[in-house]
């Protein structure tokens, strides 16, 4: 299989995570294109607090903050720059997937908490669903500790 096309799903609060890391070792290795998405869960806001973008209905303008947040990730994990950086709202492993599925993404790569408890049990990992539902590979990529 050859890669084209990476996805990192970063999640900024979690930042740095080893995921980055592999991101930017198989990115070196095959040459790929690496494409950055945020999802923010729609859960924890308001949607009228974001502008939508046009032909996107879940694409977000984002805030200052999280512009802020993303521009210091950018530059700091990709000073070298990334092909696409994208906001998104809603559930978090389905935003992933359809933009996965839309842009042609060979391989996503999504950084695992190791968090297992009552919530995982019902809802499941955004990892694990993102695994089931993907058309593509998925590197699932797990924290040191």
């Amino acid at each position: 299989m050859e890669l084209k096309k990476l996805l990192y799903a970063v999640d900024l609060e979690d930042a740095p995570h080893p995921a980055i890391e592999h991101v930017k070792m198989v990115a070196s290795l095959t040459g790929a294109s690496v494409s950055i998405v945020y999802v923010l869960p729609s859960e924890t806001v308001y949607e009228s607090n974001y502008l939508s973008g046009e032909g996107q209905p879940n694409r977000i303008a984002p805030t200052q903050a999280l512009l802020e947040k993303m521009e210091h990730f950018l530059n700091t994990n990709f000073p070298e720059g990334v092909d696409d950086c994208a906001f998104l709202m809603g559930k978090i492993s389905e935003e992933v997937v359809k933009y996965a599925h839309k842009s042609d993404i060979d391989c996503i790569v999504v950084g695992a908490h190791g968090r297992i408890g009552f919530r995982q049990l019902f809802a499941g990992s955004v990892a694990t669903e993102v695994v089931k539902k993907a058309h593509c590979s998925v590197s699932v990529i797990r924290p040191r500790y």
